[in-house]
């Protein structure tokens, strides 16, 4: 949804822009800015799908922690040690906060390039 407020804004941008100038075309450099955002191997769609793989690893570690957490707790129980720890989880904890954070890092990377085409588009 994100992406179609986006793609109505940087129409809008496009006629304020036509508007403003006396051109009928945009130039090429302006295109090229354009297309950062648009396309299959664009920059903007690039990102996206690396952001989609990376919310699915995130949520498969996620799902793994607390699998092997509850088999841990299980485990325990049966050897009559509750809170004993068999099973180590100390590296898949870091590996899904590193997840959480790339994900964090490529949501920000995503609005930070919509935020800068729509700026070089207007400032001209």
């Amino acid at each position: 949804m994100a992406y179609k407020i986006f793609f109505v804004t940087i129409i809008s941008v496009f006629v304020m822009n036509l508007s403003l100038s006396l051109a009928n075309e945009f130039k090429r450099e302006e295109i090229m800015v354009i297309n950062l955002n648009h396309g299959e191997n664009s920059s903007g769609s690039l990102i996206v799908n690396s952001l989609k793989e990376t919310r699915k690893m995130t949520k498969g570690l996620d799902k793994a922690l607390r699998q092997i957490e509850q088999v841990n707790k299980n485990y325990a129980k049966s050897k009559g040690h509750p809170d004993n720890n068999y099973l180590e989880t100390n590296n898949l904890k870091e590996a899904l906060e590193t997840a959480k954070l790339l994900e964090k890092q490529l949501q920000e990377s995503l609005t930070e390039l919509k935020a800068s085409i729509q700026q070089a588009l207007i400032s001209n």
